[in-house]
């Protein structure tokens, strides 16, 4: 059926109804005007008028397929009966009492006339919906969109229909009770004849009145039988039932006969059927928020069904194969169960695949065929998922936007382009056609984009004085104005163009222009944004880049552009520019090569990178460089300042290397690099990838990261193409693409390489993979090698893990093959632990291998350090002393200015030395490469006995660089750790001499030439008997009942725990020690030893 029979049928059902008294009566009956039993009235004049309009107004639907008659002509007689049956339904609610006076009743009710113009419209979607698409109509009514109350008239929510469309909520919430779903799956399966019961309610009756639905029995059980069922599938039945449970209603699901579907099951006409479970019933009972199991009836703990339809030819939800429809080309339901006997958890998935609406453009319209060209279709993704755990999942992504292609020329102009978009949102449903029109005079060229036509269909009484009500709702027409405008300019001596952009919603304006003039190039770009700031202030960034001839540096090196970034209430964002990093989206962002051209996307990635912040600022420049005649590396590099505090430097940049020519690019090689230091925060942070590079036909990819800190806690971490297995990185580590060359011809060859290297305080790593496969003739070979390794250098050790195989085979099944895995240390001497394995024909063997290759070697001796001489030396500093003022109040400091190289400290004061060189209270293993002399152990304390220690002085040690550490320990200790580095010694309580009383001598002095005297002297006070002290006293000492104050202790301040470890066994986990670091812990008598593993004290039982 095509879109304008859809259309007609829409409005038919209402020239039926006022056909006749009968016909009449039973619509009012249907609208829940008319309940008690009377004769039918005769239908009044004002209703035969609408329908005469109706029928006019179908006549002119069926008539857009009558190519007889001119395309234009039969558009504007569309255009003017819907115009007309749309006044006509306005006019209903115009009747006053005297026009409707002398009518029988109910007709003499204005009420009744105001009511019909709203409810009528609601009225015929809905009975459309609900004879021509019944599924669509179920799923309206499910949600609340459609209304069928018994005794009510039917409507059609309009704000419920646009929430059911823009969010899941709607949907939720009405499978938040699977109860509800008992009517509408029974009426749905019956229409379809899945159940062996008759439909519910008819298509059509007799005479094409479609019958009132019958709601499904309460309580009545429905057993399913598949479409297409044959003798070896009669014993898979599936059946549903609303059931009242102590728990609230619900809906009991039961499934049987899953063992009788092994492998799956063809149904016929596009359909299978496969099953999951052992025999006997399955199921459960399902309610909002809660699963029970069934009572006595279920057998099996666990049962899974899948129903998959691909029909030979697309199922036309909507309309009709080969005119404007709504298509389906895969369905699936998947329903499953888990721990159903004891407490169930369910889950119901639904997918769909190559669901899409299909626009035919004529539909019947020679004219519109030949002017919009092809078949427009806009493809949907839509799938959802309902567990009995957490409710309803709704995963889908529309094309809500269709993108016509046409060009019609009129003198100077030219409209290019349709775009018809669809939006929904605060009860407004909107289509919008939009289109480009450009045009040239001369060397001048123009262009709009994003003018033309709004649309939008409202609820109420929304909308204004031009707005066409339809009952209900109303219809909107409005200008769209442009998004966007483009210059462009062509002359011998100048030439380029420009856009600019204007985004309404989000308050921004955007420019782009690109000129090219004496042979030099100039493109900017700003961004301005008005409501992106809280404070309503306005922010923006500009962007210049200017293309120059070469200017020669010196050593091959040439400058080829410079610019600058500049940036007001804007900040860097350095995880966007990491991803934009990741993503290879550098080449936007410095220097664009077609800024004009690429303007929506180089404006996107430099508004993600230096998004809108208060009272941020950032600036910066930026340079390209070359080396080679011709170029054969490119550098574009920018650095950018973000201020005020806390100040951050970014790096911006890439590099490009095609050799030996861009027209022969046997060797390409882009790398885009990203980076920051963050100075409050002590940390530095530098991210590059590979994009779009090859060497030969190898594809090349890989990333790089380094992160740093340097202050608070000291770490470093670099890393090309990912890290060793064993090692755990960091949470704010990116993930990396190993560095990779590849080359695919599959299933033909396929060969792969890649390779990582990684650095941190404690270790080097690296590794590599290799893989090559061929097939040929159901033939083939695979084979491939690896290994990951750890490096120590004093003495020098290579641990590594490999692993090696090739196998042959012949349509899947291995023929013959070798496989190797393998540990490696060497090279004093090599040592080699592993298995290989041998497979020929169906013969397997295993073959321990446990082999030494060389003998060791004695290895020049490192000379022992003596790091009590470091630590002494240390410890003389200047640097290490240093002094804590104490907190009594009162005590200062009375004499002369004390020397340079003097330490002074107050009798209350603390003295800290400490020192950086060896970390103190702890076992030592060594001292970086060298071993350690005679002593392991160090401690400081206070030499003068009268001295005594008051607190530790703890600093930054690396683990990796005083202790031996495993294999394993390299990889999961900390690459820095707090431990003692010194002490703290002195404070105490003030000690002093007995009290003296003392006076307090008060002067006072005036300046005024009317006194007689110049000078006036108060005397000395006595404040241990004057009666100022008491009002002194009165204030200090609190007491409430004077009016005294009282100053609140400060409250205990929250601290942030340490971390703890302890020592556990290997093998039982049973906890051997605790220590309040990981060194301390390593390095204790229990931790030293090989059957033990330091952990987190968290990961440890209490």
């Amino acid at each position: 059926m095509s879109l304008a029979e859809e259309l007609a049928a829409l409005v038919a059902p209402l020239i039926d109804a006022l056909a006749g008294p009968d016909g009449a009566d039973a619509l009012l009956r249907e609208l829940g005007v008319v309940t008690a039993p009377a004769a039918p009235p005769a239908v009044p004049e004002q209703l035969a008028a609408l329908a005469t309009t109706a029928q006019t107004t179908v006549d002119a639907l069926l008539a857009l397929d009558d190519e007889t008659v001119p395309a234009a002509e039969r558009t504007a007689g569309l255009v003017t009966n819907l115009a007309a049956l749309a006044d006509a339904f306005a006019d209903l609610a115009d009747l006053d009492e005297s026009a409707v006076a002398d009518l029988a009743a109910p007709f003499d009710a204005p009420a009744l006339w105001s009511f019909l113009a709203d409810a009528l419209p609601g009225y015929l979607l809905t009975r459309w919906l609900r004879d021509r698409h019944g599924t669509a109509y179920e799923l309206m009514r499910l949600v609340g969109v459609v209304s069928a109350a018994d005794g009510a008239p039917p409507g059609f929510d309009l704000d419920r229909l646009a929430a059911a469309l823009s969010d899941a909520a709607p949907w939720a919430e009405a499978l938040a009770d699977p109860g509800a779903l008992a009517g509408p799956l029974r009426r749905r399966l019956d229409a379809g004849g899945v159940t062996a019961a008759p439909p519910a309610w008819p298509v059509g009756g007799p005479e094409g009145e479609a019958e009132a639905e019958a709601p499904a029995p309460g309580g009545e059980r429905v057993t399913l039988s598949l479409p297409g069922s044959r003798p070896g599938v009669l014993g898979l039945t599936g059946a549903f039932e609303a059931v009242d449970t102590v728990d609230g209603p619900g809906l009991a699901i039961t499934v049987e006969g899953l063992d009788r579907v092994p492998g799956g099951i063809d149904l016929g006409g596009g359909w299978s059927v496969a099953a999951d479970g052992g025999p006997g019933p399955g199921g459960a009972v399902l309610g909002a928020g809660w699963a029970e199991p069934l009572d006595g009836e279920a057998a099996l703990d666990s049962a899974a069904v899948e129903l998959a339809g691909r029909p030979p030819v697309p199922w036309a939800l909507i309309g009709e194969p080969g005119a404007t429809r709504v298509e389906l080309a895969a369905l699936t339901l998947g329903l499953g169960g888990d721990s159903l006997i004891s407490a169930p958890s369910v889950v119901f998935e639904a997918g769909t695949d190559g669901l899409r609406l299909v626009i035919v453009p004529g539909d019947g319209d020679s004219f519109l065929a030949s002017l919009l060209g092809g078949d427009i279709v806009v493809e949907l993704a839509l799938s959802g998922r309902w567990s009995s755990a957490d409710g309803l999942g709704i995963d889908g992504a529309a094309g809500l936007t269709v993108r016509i292609a046409t060009s019609i020329t009129l003198g100077p102009l030219t409209i290019s382009g349709l775009t018809i978009a669809l939006s929904v949102g605060g009860g407004v449903i909107a289509l919008v056609f939009t289109t480009e029109i450009g045009g040239h005079v001369g060397p001048l060229s123009a262009s709009v984009h994003g003018m033309g036509l709004r649309v939008e269909l409202l609820d109420g009484d929304a909308g204004g004085p031009g707005t066409i009500r339809l009952g209900p709702v109303g219809l909107a027409f409005g200008f769209e104005p442009p998004d966007g405008a483009c210059l462009n300019l062509e002359l011998e001596t100048v030439k380029g163009g420009g856009c600019l952009f204007f985004d309404r919603e989000p308050g921004r304006y955007a420019g782009v222009i690109e000129l090219e003039m004496l042979g030099v190039g100039i493109c900017a770009i700003v961004i301005i944004d008005t409501e992106a700031l809280p404070s309503g202030e306005w922010s923006m960034f500009f962007a210049l880049f200017i293309d120059l001839p070469a200017i020669q540096l010196g050593f091959g090196f040439a400058l080829t552009g410079v610019g600058g970034l500049a940036g007001i209430n804007r900040d860097l964002d350095s995880d966007a520019l990491a991803a934009a990093v990741r993503s290879g989206g550098m080449d936007t962002v410095l220097f664009p090569a077609n800024p004009v051209e690429d303007a929506p996307q180089v404006i996107a990635e430099l508004s993600a990178i230096f998004p809108a912040e208060q009272d941020r600022h950032v600036f910066g420049p930026v340079v390209r460089l070359a080396w080679g005649t011709p170029p054969l590396i490119e550098a574009e590099l920018g650095i950018v300042l973000s201020l005020p505090d806390p100040i951050t430097i970014g790096l911006i940049g890439s590099v490009t290397s095609i050799l030996p020519s861009a027209d022969t690019d046997l060797v390409a090689l882009n790398l885009d690099i990203g980076g920051g230091i963050d100075a409050a925060a002590g940390t530095l942070w530098i991210d590059a990838e590979l994009h779009d590079s090859h060497i030969v036909f190898f594809a090349l990819t890989g990333g790089m990261a380094v992160r740093s800190g340097f202050a608070g806690r000291p770490s470093f971490l670099m890393a090309l193409g990912g890290f060793h297995p064993g090692f755990d990185a960091p949470d704010d580590f990116p993930a990396l693409a190993p560095l990779s060359l590849a080359i695919s011809a599959a299933p033909v060859l396929d060969i792969g390489f890649s390779c990582y290297l990684a650095i941190t305080s404690n270790s080097v790593q690296f590794g590599s993979t290799f893989h090559l496969s061929a097939q040929v003739a159901g033939f083939g070979v695979e084979g491939g090698a690896s290994f990951d390794a750890l490096v120590e250098f004093s003495p020098f050790l290579l641990s590594t893990r490999l692993g090696w195989y090739v196998v042959v085979r012949a349509a899947g099944v291995d023929l013959a093959g070798v496989w190797l895995e393998a540990s490696v240390e060497g090279p004093n001497p090599w040592l080699v632990v592993g298995t290989a394995s041998f497979k020929f024909l169906g013969f397997e063997e295993h073959v321990r291998i446990d082999e030494r290759i060389g003998s060791r070697q004695p290895e020049s001796a490192v000379a022992p350090v003596e790091l009590l001489e470091e630590l002494t030396a240390a410890l003389a500093t200047e640097a290490a002393w240093s002094t804590v003022a104490g907190t009594s109040p009162g005590v200062v400091v009375a004499g002369t200015e004390p020397r340079p190289d003097e330490l002074v400290v107050l009798p209350d004061g603390v003295v800290t030395v400490a020192q950086r060189v060896v970390p103190l209270g702890v076992r030592l293993d060594k001292a970086g490469d060298a071993p350690l002399g005679v002593h392991d152990t160090f401690t400081v304390e206070p030499g003068a006995a009268a001295l005594t220690g008051s607190g530790a002085v703890h600093d930054w040690f690396a683990p990796g660089y005083f202790f031996e550490l495993a294999a394993g320990d390299r990889l999961s200790s900390p690459s820095f750790e707090r431990l003692q580095a010194g002490i703290e010694f002195g404070g105490g309580e003030i000690v002093a001499g007995t009290a003296r009383p003392g006076t307090l001598e008060f002067e006072e002095i005036l300046r005024d030439p009317e006194l007689g005297e110049d000078r006036v002297d108060l005397g000395v006070v006595d404040m241990a008997g004057d009666v100022r002290s008491g009002v002194l006293t009165m204030t200090a000492d609190g007491d409430a009942t004077r009016g005294g104050f009282q100053i609140a202790a400060d409250p205990e301040q929250a601290t942030i725990q340490g971390p703890a470890y302890a020592v556990v066994h290997r093998d039982t986990g049973a906890v051997q020690g605790r220590a309040a670091t990981w060194s301390a812990a390593h390095q204790s008598e229990v931790g030293r030893r090989t059957s033990t593993v330091v952990v987190p004290s968290w990961e440890a039982p209490p």
